[in-house]
Order: C-alpha cells, then structure tokens, then sequence
C-alpha cells in the first residue's frame, strides 16, 4: 500500500496545533489557565487543526481508493465501514469520558462523531470529484444563508436534535465540542475533490511534488505523529485531563 508521507506529516502538523490548543482550552476550562480561546492565535491554532482534520480525511478517503483499485465499490465500502465502527467507538468513549468530566458540557456530537457521519455520506463520492465540489458548493451556500439568518423560517419543521447536528440552530445542547455537517461536510468533500486532482494510483498527478519522496521519511516525528493521529486525539484528551486534574 503506498503511503504519501506528505499526507502523514501535515497530520502530524494538526496533532501538533490541536494538544497545544486543548492543553490551553481545557486548562481553562477547568478553572486552572485563564486564557481567551475564542479569538487570536489560539482560535486560529484549534480552526486550523480541526479543518485541516477533516480536510485530510476526505484525501484520504481517495488514496485508499486508489490503493485498493482490485476491490469492487462495495467491498471497498464495506472496508470503510468496518474502520467507521472503531471511529464511532472511540467518539461513544469521548462523550463518556466528558460526560465524566465535563457534566454540563459533555461532547455530543464533536469531531469524532462528525467524521463517521460525513465518510458514511460521501463514500459514493470518492470517485466523482466533480459531484463532490457541487456537494461541497451547496453545502456551503446553505450554511452561509442559514449564518445570514434567510433559513430562519424553516427552524419549525426541523426538530432540535436533527437541528443541532445539522448545525441549523441550537437553543438547547451547550458541549464543549461541535461540529455541524453542513458546515464541516464541504471541507471533507472538498478534501475529496483535491485528493483526486492531486493523487492517483500509486503515484501523484502533479510530478514537482514527487520530490518530497527525498524530503519526508517514515521516520520523521511529524510524519508519525499524523500516522497515529486517532489513538494520539484520544489518549491527549485523557493526559490533559488527569494533568490539570491532579498535578495543578
């Protein structure tokens, strides 16, 4: 299976600004730091990380793919939803865990719970791009009409829960995490797209990036961060918690 470290370590590079910003937002959080994480280089580093996330899945979503020409559509699908099931469990563990921790606030439907959602939905698009960047465009305008206030007059006809996740409105749900589908799922559709302009198999599409072969290596830090970036979101959450917990 041929990996593109480039992939790994740009991962890596999100692991990296996501730990900085949760150390500081859930040492404030827990009363221990007193920083602002809503504006400045903070809220830039946790948007940045947390796009670049999701961005990331929907390429990798097309490398897979790719790597696995042989399979037919729904046998590749079938392999997708078997990694889903471990995604969905280890987002059910963060919802218990800040649950626990975080009562008031506990995550219902963070970024974990997000991914699963927007890889079940756009599996039949990894190999229409162009569809893709039309989900993508929709999506967005919806979402824009919905933050300019023109989708008010529709909040009657959809329920609260449906509402919270699809990010229409929210009076009701405070969490110390979320993400919408339609605002988050044109990043991962857009991922898709770029992940087949760019890639193909076994190879890249464009050939000036072919020399990044010589530059990144399975043994770059970075890299290995972004190659274990699941079991890395998990565990940081958990190390955070106990820290500011037990040892502040």
């Amino acid at each position: 299976m041929k990996r593109f470290y480039e992939v790994d370590f740009i991962k890596g590079v999100a692991v990296i600004l996501m730990v900085i910003f949760h150390y500081f937002y859930f040492g404030t959080q827990m009363g221990k730091l007193n920083y602002n994480t809503n504006e400045g280089l903070l809220f830039i580093m946790g948007k940045l990380a947390h796009i670049t996330f999701i961005f990331m899945v929907g390429i990798n979503l097309v490398i897979t793919r790719l790597n696995q020409k042989d399979m037919t559509d729904q046998e590749y699908r079938q392999d997708q939803y078997k990694r889903l099931l471990f995604i969905i469990c280890v987002a059910a563990f963060i919802s218990f865990f800040t649950y626990l921790t975080f009562p008031d606030n506990w995550i219902k439907f963070g970024i974990l719970h997000f991914i699963p959602v927007g890889i079940f939905l756009l599996l039949p698009l990894v190999k229409r791009p162009n569809v893709a960047l039309m989900v993508a465009t929709g999506l967005e305008s919806i979402h824009q009409l919905n933050e300019a206030g023109y989708l008010t007059e529709l909040y009657q006809y959809v329920p609260e829960i449906p509402a919270f996740i699809l990010g229409l409105y929210n009076y009701r749900f405070a969490a110390l995490d979320h993400f919408a589908i339609i605002k988050y799922l044109p990043v991962m559709a857009l991922g898709i797209y770029t992940g087949n302009q760019v890639y193909t198999y076994k190879n890249r599409k464009i050939k000036q990036l072919n020399y990044l072969d010589n530059v990144l290596t399975k043994e770059n830090i970075i890299v290995k961060l972004g190659k274990h970036s699941l079991s890395i979101y998990m565990a940081h959450l958990v190390i955070i918690y106990l820290y500011f917990r037990y040892l502040v």
